[in-house]
């Protein structure tokens, strides 16, 4: 494999201070936003509206092993409105698409777009969307969370980068991240550069979440499981043109602290979606299209797909509308199955700090009472403005609507009750631009008063 070209001030010229957009400033994001603020960058992070107002109070506050504490200021928007010349995304795979809607591909002409992201098949996906000329596949080394809106906890003693591409292409974005503090090197294979990390990550993620262990136990407890494992990943790694090797792999598994722990099982244990279509299913299509056998990763991905411990008195909950006739008619329609479908007001998620459902996500659904009345699970979902609702989805709301028109009367004066107001503080904009979350999902099981 060639050389990696790592990028520092004496190989190339310290670029000029450029605007930065920073997609989901979270434990990576914030991270990266805060240093580029401090190297002299204006730096614009895209968020929902409570995260943007907290930012624009008090700036992004980082604590670090690596880089000492410090304060840094970025202007912050719920949506990209002007061009820039560099944009991060650095939100979860589970949220990508969702927030992919606040980044207009036309403010990003002779931009690059840096994916900082968790698997390998989501750089298609932006390719597809914003053209290959702007997508760097890049991955990220860091440890790094968020703890609360602008407030980053940096763990790791370690801030490292790898791009994908021409050195020439893309050695003033390495030049510009390096002087930022970030150690950034430049690396001709995207396929290394992708599936190495994901040959390591995939058996870190999938046994500390199945087993809910830090690394340590699983490597001492676990061993085989997790040998046979980074086997079968290295195997798909190498099928997909990466050069990659179990024994390394194994190595900095060894050296890894025993507390740590993988950001899919701290998902886990917080109820949170789980990356697990993005980093197992993504390594068992590769598998299958390769015609290589990974039945350990297949059990394991299986086991956290249908077992993993998230008993019906553990699902996140759904209260359709407010507590009364209106949402027994639409449990009612669930039960029946007539409703097959429902919208929520994306702002509305934003403002409680809930994720945007995914599909395979299941939810255990209430009635007026506060009472479990059936479980679903989410079959489809997008985030769509209002004008792109058509008649078939409001069909399948089962509410009794006979066109998209009154799909549309309806959820308009829902959106635009005192009850939603209250809840958001202050009157939503509510027209054929605003964002919704459409989704269809499935009944699994009716829960009856017995079955809570």
């Amino acid at each position: 494999m060639p050389h990696p070209a790592s990028v520092d001030s004496a190989s190339v010229s310290q670029p000029s201070p450029t605007t930065v957009a920073v997609l989901g400033p979270g434990g990576v994001g914030g991270l990266l936003a805060a240093l580029l603020s401090r190297a002299g960058h204006r730096v614009i992070c895209i968020a929902g509206e409570e995260t943007a107002s907290s930012l624009r109070r008090t700036g992004i506050s980082v604590r670090s092993v690596q880089f000492g504490n410090f304060t840094a200021q970025v202007e912050a928007d719920t949506a990209l409105r002007e061009p820039v010349g560099l944009c991060l995304v650095t939100v979860k795979n589970t949220a990508l698409d969702a927030a992919l809607q606040r980044i207009p591909a036309r403010h990003l002409d002779g931009a690059l777009l840096l994916p900082l992201l968790n698997g390998v098949e989501h750089v298609a996906a932006l390719r597809d969307r914003y053209g290959a000329q702007r997508v760097v596949p890049a991955v990220i080394r860091v440890e790094s969370t968020r703890s609360v809106p602008g407030v980053i906890e940096h763990s790791s003693p370690f801030t490292e980068i790898d791009l994908a591409g021409p050195q020439d292409r893309l050695a003033e974005l390495a030049a510009g991240l390096t002087s930022a503090g970030v150690e950034t090197r430049v690396m001709p294979d995207e396929s290394t550069v992708l599936w190495v990390k994901l040959a390591f990550l995939a058996p870190f993620a999938l046994l500390t979440t199945r087993y809910q262990l830090p690394i340590g136990d699983i490597r001492t407890e676990r061993r085989e499981e997790l040998a046979a494992l980074v086997e079968e990943t290295a195997a798909v790694a190498r099928a997909c043109g990466a050069q990659t090797d179990a024994t390394q792999v194994l190595a900095r598994y060894d050296a890894f602290p025993a507390t740590s722990r993988s950001s899919m099982q701290r998902d886990a244990e917080a109820g949170r979606p789980l990356e697990l279509d993005a980093i197992g299913g993504a390594l068992l299509r590769a598998a299958e299209r390769h015609g290589v056998q990974v039945p350990h990763t297949a059990q394991l991905v299986s086991e956290l797909s249908y077992h993993h411990p998230m008993g019906r008195d553990d699902l996140p909950t759904l209260e359709l509308a407010f507590p009364g006739p209106e949402r027994d008619r639409g449990v009612a329609a669930i039960l029946s199955g007539q409703k097959t479908a429902l919208t929520g007001l994306l702002e509305i998620y934003e403002h409680a700090g809930e994720a945007v459902p995914v599909p395979g996500q299941r939810f255990s659904v209430l009635d007026s009472a506060g009472h479990s009345a059936a479980t679903i699970e989410v079959v489809d979902v997008r985030v769509v403005p209002m004008k792109e609702i058509d008649d078939d989805f409001a069909l399948a709301e089962g509410r009794g609507y006979t066109n998209v028109a009154q799909w549309r009367a309806a959820h308009e004066e829902f959106f635009r009750s005192p009850g939603v107001s209250e809840f958001l503080g202050h009157n939503p904009v509510i027209d054929d631009d605003t964002l919704v979350i459409a989704e269809r999902f499935r009944l699994v099981e009716p829960d009856g008063p017995d079955g809570r």
